[in-house]
């Protein structure tokens, strides 16, 4: 499900020691990811919205090639620095893995990927299950929300993997 962190145009927004902490915090947890500060001269994406629109667009176009758009994002957020608010980013991430730029385009155009996000927002404020971000939901029953230690994450895994094999 998508939800937008900035929902409206926050254009100036820099990188700062509180997120500087947060992502080194981020890196130790997962030593196999890359967490690389944005230099202080360049501006944060203005809004969540334009990647979680275009996520949803290419979730369109399949689950698989979602799946490699969804990551390409995060690496150019985190790793590239680049604008995942800018369209132009956006088309370039999703020439990069392979998916159909036209569609995407047009997708995009028609609105597609922005209704699936307000949708997907307006049932997770209606059901009120959305206690921080991220929230991870596993089942009815077992959920992680906000910042958590990766080794909750494994446990939560094992604890749905145990239950499926005894069901």
């Amino acid at each position: 499900m998508a939800y937008p962190l900035l929902q409206g145009n926050m254009p100036g927004l820099r990188f700062d020691s509180y997120l500087a902490d947060a992502w080194a915090r981020a890196g130790q947890e997962e030593p196999t990811l890359t967490f690389r500060p944005w230099p202080e001269s360049q501006n944060l994406p203005s809004s969540s919205l334009p990647a979680l629109e275009a996520a949803k667009c290419a979730e369109l176009q399949g689950r698989d090639v979602f799946g490699g758009y969804h990551m390409a994002l995060f690496h150019a957020f985190f790793e590239q620095c680049r604008d995942i608010s800018s369209r132009e980013v956006l088309v370039s991430v999703a020439a990069e893995v392979g998916l159909d730029v036209a569609r995407l385009g047009s997708d995009l155009d028609l609105g597609e990927g922005k209704s699936r996000v307000l949708a997907d927002y307006s049932e997770i404020r209606r059901s009120g299950s959305l206690g921080g971000v991220p929230t991870a939901i596993f089942t009815e029953d077992l959920r992680l929300e906000g910042a958590v230690p990766i080794e909750l994450y494994r446990r939560a895994v094992e604890t749905v993997m145990k239950r499926q094999l005894s069901e």
